[in-house]
């Protein structure tokens, strides 16, 4: 059985590791520190390995978290309550922490940074941790839409996060060496002293010995009593005082004797000098400096006296030989050493922790000669103490001397601060390798520099990975071309020597055509080689100094330097056309691909590498309108319509955020009651700068971009929620339908945003109704199938949209579990014009009754077309005739009225 734990002490216990925790952070001295490169680069190159539009090194304090280093984020620091990170604290888990999406999870959904700005949808956190195993901090990615990462940049994440812990140990380390060697100075001067003040007591001594010895032969009747002797003994020095006779015994001792020993004046009179002494070893060493004196004049030694009591205390003892009344004797004297033995053994204490150091250790002098190095320095650089005291620590560079950060370390000595560098050292057998290197002045009591100490640690693995982490994140992965990260610093550089030496630089943006098609057709597999072989083809193509990219997906972009013109360039474009719609084979088919190309010149068309980048997607775009596998040059007179959809683009990016987006129900009725019993919803997007978007023109761009998956969840937790709000007013309940597009279809996480919409809203879920395109379901029936299933255990309700284009869906239509059927607008459109597609409507009616659906008919807009619906048992209809698109408050007038639609 486990003790039950009380709530109190669960409660102190908990506060107890808090405090822990919080001195840990204290002790790097890490909060509200300046920014340093090293953490910065561990940032970026973070958000660029997980793909992450901002990342960030947060420290959590008591009642903040702050931010060290931060990439694509201007806040620097927030209220400890509003962090995500903060949990990951508490935990104290060495693992990952990953939200895939934080508006499913109640923890998080209604946290400011979710609901607001940054709208932080994603979330990916590994732990920094200390060496006594505390969670400090946390390196972490975010992201607007929901996402995860791969095992990969989740390896790499926790990579980062174990660097940033050893900058920190470095900083710490730093800190208690400083501490360390300020004592071991403050030692060496308290050693100096006490063993000067030693020999000023021994000095003092021996005075009063001799003075003794003259005091003696100048007392005629004095005889060898102890009593009698003893009187010639000044009692007020620190010092022991002794005479030994030739048998070993004390003859004679000051008072001080008994006070150190312990023993009475009679006991010490019966004793030997030997009896002071425990062991046999330590006896046998005294009696022979005793036998040494009388034989040679003098003798000295170290040794622990015993006192009656059992304890032992240090002490300097010296003798020499004297006559008294003829007789020889060993005049001698003691002081105790125990406040030196204790210096010394802080002294070693200090030396120790130096030694047992498991980062490189260097000490210097304000000229950079070295003091002293640990062992574990010589290990990592295999420069024994010998081999390197006394020289300068730049021995580690040899040659290699013109680094940049070296320049960190030389401002910081001749500033006398802290300064640190990553830096090319060089064992002693000249093997290369990185150390992270950070130095500190230490300071006397005073505060003079009198040193400088050093801690290396060693990094080169890690330098070694970082460097294939920045190839890949430098490097496409299929291909082994630039990608878009690179291209564009390659192409920062050409403008710059362009500009210096007046040249042109030409920019390219090439797209396959019809690319789609090859992975639909033949798979990721075929699509995969197509993009390998493009890529091996347009290499073979440009030159070795040019660079050449795959910029995502099929798309490509090539920058080349010092083109003498227009003719070189286009005649090179013709060389790339011809070059890529050869055939090839990929396993055992043959196929052609062809290309668009879009060219851009600098400084012709433009200063810069995001606007000739932009000018060639451009220019790309004009050459598919002219027909395909051709070139385009950007000109001031390329179609205006692709210029408004890149500006269309941006600013359909920051619709969300900036709350542009509202949603419109168009009524749909009941064609025998009369009543309404839904609503279709419809987006409305009204730019804050502009008049109103039609929606034909914004979503099939938004689908193309990817922008549909974020703007139609917003889109049914409206729609979920104004429903709702319906049903508080007292109306009598309707369904609300959405419409789903092919991105979100496909995409992993839609079963749980609507889980979550129904959830947030309160609204039963058989009043959410979501119509899906007959195209779209026949694109995979299988997986529409097993999908749909899956919606359906939401207890919504499901509409097969646009039935009767064209798409032989009748094997299918009985498995997706519909409910209703959308007769496609086309088709009612031809009503009372042509009577075949009019047949065609009547047989979706007949087809969707027969499998017991609902039918209706959108796009209604004449009475004819009504009537012939209503004559052939369609269910509902909705349209001009009936009623347009409402926003919501008017829909809900509409509802309160109850409108019936007329029947004539």
């Amino acid at each position: 059985m486990h003790p039950q734990v009380e709530p109190a002490e669960t409660a102190q216990t908990s506060e107890t590791a808090e405090r822990s925790r919080l001195d840990a952070l204290d002790k790097y001295r890490i909060l509200d520190s300046e920014p340093e490169a090293r953490f910065d680069d561990i940032c970026r190159l973070a958000a660029l390995v997980c793909a992450a539009p901002t990342a960030f090194i947060g420290f959590v304090a008591e009642h903040r978290e702050w931010f060290k280093a931060r990439s694509g984020w201007h806040i620097d620091e927030i209220n400890r309550t509003d962090s995500i990170c903060n949990d990951v604290i508490a935990s104290n888990d060495i693992a990952i922490t990953i939200i895939e999406d934080t508006l499913l999870d109640p923890r998080y959904c209604d946290k400011a940074l979710v609901i607001g700005t940054p709208f932080i949808r994603f979330y990916a956190g590994a732990p920094i941790r200390t060496r006594e195993a505390h969670a400090i901090g946390v390196l972490c990615v975010i992201d607007k839409v929901p996402r995860t990462l791969s095992a990969e940049q989740s390896a790499v994440l926790g990579m980062l996060a174990r660097q940033i812990e050893a900058l920190l140990e470095l900083r710490r380390n730093i800190v208690e060496l400083e501490a360390v060697i300020a004592e071991r100075d403050d030692v060496q001067g308290l050693l100096l002293q006490a063993h000067g003040d030693i020999e000023a007591t021994l000095a003092e001594l021996r005075r009063s010995v001799e003075a003794t010895y003259y005091l003696m032969h100048t007392k005629a009747n004095a005889t060898i009593d102890g009593i009698q002797l003893s009187q010639y003994f000044d009692t007020d020095f620190p010092g022991i005082f002794f005479i030994i006779n030739a048998q070993g015994c004390l003859a004679g001792w000051n008072k001080r004797v008994e006070e150190v020993t312990g023993y009475s004046h009679d006991e010490v009179q019966h004793r030997r000098a030997i009896d002071f002494f425990d062991t046999d070893e330590l006896k046998a060493v005294v009696q022979g400096k005793i036998e040494t004196a009388f034989e040679e004049g003098s003798a000295d030694f170290e040794a622990n006296l015993m006192t009656r009591s059992g304890v032992k205390i240090p002490y300097y003892l010296a003798s020499a030989r004297v006559e008294i009344e003829g007789q020889p004797y060993l005049s001698g004297m003691g002081i105790d050493i125990s406040a030196t033995y204790r210096s010394e053994e802080a002294f070693e204490l200090r030396n120790r922790a130096m030694q047992a150091c498991q980062n490189a250790v260097i000490i210097t002098d304000l000229n950079s000669r070295v003091e002293y190095v640990n062992p574990a320095f010589e290990t990592m650089t295999g420069y024994a103490n010998a081999d390197i005291l006394g020289r300068n620590c730049s021995v580690l560079q040899r040659d290699d001397t013109e680094q940049p950060e070296l320049d960190n370390l030389r401002q910081a000595v001749r500033a006398q601060t802290e300064g640190s560098a990553v830096l090319r050292n060089y064992r002693k057998n000249g093997e290369l390798f990185w150390n992270v290197v950070h130095i500190a002045p230490v300071r006397n009591h005073a505060g003079i520099v009198m040193h400088f100490v050093g801690v290396l640690n060693d990094v080169t693995e890690m330098k070694l990975y970082e460097g294939q982490l920045e190839h890949r994140a430098n490097f496409d992965a299929l291909t082994h071309l630039a990608n878009r990260n690179l291209l564009r610093d390659r192409l920062r550089q050409a403008i710059i020597h362009a500009q210096r030496h007046k040249k042109i630089v030409t920019v390219g943006f090439v797209d396959l055509d019809n690319f789609k098609l090859i992975n639909d057709r033949h798979g990721h597999h075929a699509g995969d080689e197509v993009l390998r072989t493009v890529a091996d083809r347009l290499k073979a193509c440009i030159r070795a100094q040019d660079t050449v990219a795959r910029y995502g997906g099929d798309e490509f972009a090539f920058v080349l330097t010092e083109q003498a013109g227009e003719d070189n360039v286009a005649f090179l474009m013709q060389r790339l056309l011809r070059a890529i719609a050869l055939p090839f084979m990929v396993g055992q088919q043959t196929m052609k691909v062809s290309c668009s190309i879009g060219i851009s010149l600098y400084p012709r068309d433009g200063l810069d590498s995001d606007t000739l980048l932009r000018l060639a997607d451009v220019a790309m775009y004009r050459a598919k309108e002219s027909g395909r596998n051709t070139f385009q040059f950007y000109t001031s007179q390329v179609n205006q319509k692709v210029l408004d959809r890149i500006t269309l683009e941006t600013r359909l990016r920051h619709a969300l955020e900036n709350n542009e987006f509202q949603v419109e129900y168009e009524p749909l009725f009941n064609l025998k009651s009369g009543l309404i019993v839904g609503a279709e919803s419809r987006l409305i997007w009204t730019p804050t700068d502009s008049k109103a978007v039609e929606p034909a023109e914004f979503l099939a761009l938004a689908e193309q971009t990817g922008l549909i998956v974020p703007i139609g969840e917003w889109m049914i937790h409206r729609a979920c929620l104004d429903n709702k709000a319906l049903q508080k007013n007292g109306l009598r309940p309707i369904r609300v339908g959405v419409k789903i597009f092919d991105s979100q279809f496909n995409s992993a996480g839609l079963r749980k945003v609507i889980d979550h919409a129904i959830t947030m809203s309160g609204m039963d879920a058989r009043y959410l109704e979501l119509d899906v395109t007959e195209t779209l379901l026949m694109q995979n029936p299988d997986a529409s199938i097993t999908l749909l299933a899956e919606l359906k255990e939401c207890g919504l309700q499901l509409t097969a949209d646009d039935v009767g284009k064209g798409y032989s869906s009748l094997a299918y239509l009985p498995r997706f579990g519909l409910d209703r059927l959308t007769i496609a607008a086309s088709l009612v459109n031809d009503i009372g014009g042509d009577p075949e597609q009019a047949r065609v409507a009547r047989s979706v009616i007949s087809l969707g009754h027969s499998l017991n659906l609902i039918v209706m008919a959108e796009g209604v807009r004449s009475a004819e077309q009504l009537a012939y619906l209503k004559a052939n048992d369609c269910d509902e209809i909705k349209g001009e005739l009936v009623g347009p698109a409402l926003p919501f408050d008017q829909l809900s007038i509409l509802l309160q009225q109850d409108q019936r639609v007329g029947m004539a």
